[in-house]
């Protein structure tokens, strides 16, 4: 997904009611990381972040990834 200021985001469902979004590219030198299963994963470095809360499972990155406010609207999400 592609939010209106042109960055790419990383989507999840949660559950039925619930969305969450984070900034594609890492904190420390802007990769863009990529989803597997419950986990984004960083090709450049190696670390590994939570898909549901963009916090930090493994390292070298020491922050999460930035959060994107979004929310479903109708059959669509959008950025809130």
């Amino acid at each position: 997904m592609q939010v209106p200021d042109g960055r790419q985001a990383i989507v999840a469902r949660p559950d039925d009611s619930a969305v969450v979004a984070f900034d594609a590219a890492r904190t420390h030198q802007g990769c863009p990381v990529k989803p597997e299963v419950a986990e984004l994963t960083c090709p450049c470095r190696g670390s590994v972040f939570d898909a549901l809360s963009g916090s930090g499972n493994k390292g070298p990155a020491d922050r999460p990834l930035a959060s994107i406010p979004v929310r479903v609207e109708g059959d669509q999400i959008v950025t809130a």
